[in-house]
């Protein structure tokens, strides 16, 4: 479709980080610095909980953020459920399903003050089932850990599989590749983590990420968006229809930026649909 993101810009960075540690402080810190938009994917269930964790063999602090620090901290940013102990979720029934995500997204929205649509899937793990389940539940889009290892746009907002997590190689390379590029089409670099793998040793990861940090922002032909505002833009945009008379119709609340030909349009949103 002929849609362009807002601004009628044709590239957009989101990233996700799951869990809610503290680790996140001085993630969301760097993310100001550089103007980047993230969502943090949270478990209810273990805010304040504090200890350690073993990750592909490193040691890691693994202190959850404080239920009273998620408005002040993730103000500006997207807060998405992450279900409120983090179990597989695939072959629940739906009360129990309900009791993970609708209690967590409950939870989290008193806390932090938003509506809450978005999940990340526990471990990466979902199937046909649970994506259904959700849907009831009034959740718009889920991350899968899939990369793509690419600048495409979703096929599937509950199956939504992001370009890369922040340690691979990749992560920069794309970086360059939507920075340089001259794209006739959308292109959503869509970069994925847990901060407390920033802590890690084996390189200095904080510093990649801020190097990527410094290359993305400040552009002017960049759309920073957290996970949900990218949601809702392509619901919205992939909802425009034709009328017989070949007038575009948009039945959502957005504005949707559209390009046929050598015209551009703004496609007005309506307060109450078609």
């Amino acid at each position: 479709m002929p849609f362009l993101f807002p601004g009628f810009l044709k590239k957009a960075v989101t990233f996700s980080y799951d869990d809610g540690v503290r680790q996140d402080i001085r993630l969301a810190s760097c993310f100001r610095r550089y103007g980047m938009k993230a969502t943090f994917n949270l478990n209810s269930g273990y805010l304040g909980a504090t200890g350690r964790l073993m990750h592909e063999g490193y040691s890691l602090c693994f202190d959850r953020i404080r239920p009273d620090e998620v408005k002040t901290l993730y103000q500006g940013f997207e807060v998405a459920s992450h279900s409120v102990t983090h179990p597989d979720l695939r072959g629940m029934g739906n009360k129990r399903v309900r009791e993970e995500v609708a209690v967590d997204v409950k939870v989290l929205e008193q806390l932090s003050g938003q509506t809450i649509t978005g999940f990340a899937y526990p471990g990466g793990l979902y199937d046909a089932k649970l994506m259904l389940q959700l849907t009831r539940l009034g959740i718009h889009y889920a991350r899968t850990i899939q990369s793509t290892g690419s600048c495409s746009l979703p096929d599937r907002l509950l199956a939504w599989y992001p370009s890369c997590h922040d340690a691979d190689n990749r992560a920069l390379e794309l970086a360059q590749r939507l920075v340089g590029e001259k794209t006739e089409e959308c292109r959503l670099l869509f970069i994925w983590g847990h901060s407390f793998e920033l802590d890690k040793d084996d390189f200095d990861r904080w510093g990649r990420l801020e190097q990527l940090c410094a290359l993305l922002g400040g552009r002017d032909d960049i759309w920073y968006a957290t996970n949900g505002e990218i949601c809702r833009y392509l619901e919205a945009a992939r909802a425009i229809k034709r009328d017989p008379s070949g007038y575009l119709l948009n039945c959502s609340m957005l504005p949707v930026y559209w390009e046929e030909g050598d015209k551009r349009l703004v496609l007005p949103g309506k307060k109450s649909g078609c």
